[in-house]
């Protein structure tokens, strides 16, 4: 019941993605994104290493 929708919005979704391609398309010009996921990754992992290293159980002392 399903299949057929699908096919009916692929083949309008291709057709879309084709005529955007399309030699006399209107350009958009591409927006440069300010890398801003790196830089909230980079603060997780920091704040998961310093908590991963306040709840480790201290090593024991060698003799």
């Amino acid at each position: 019941m399903n299949l057929p929708i699908a096919v009916i919005i692929g083949v309008d979704q291709v057709r879309r993605q084709f005529a955007d391609a399309a030699p006399d398309a209107p350009a958009r010009p591409e927006v440069e994104r300010v890398p801003r996921v790196h830089r909230v990754r980079a603060a997780l992992a920091r704040g998961l290493i310093r908590l991963a290293r306040s709840i480790a159980p201290r090593e024991p002392a060698r003799a």
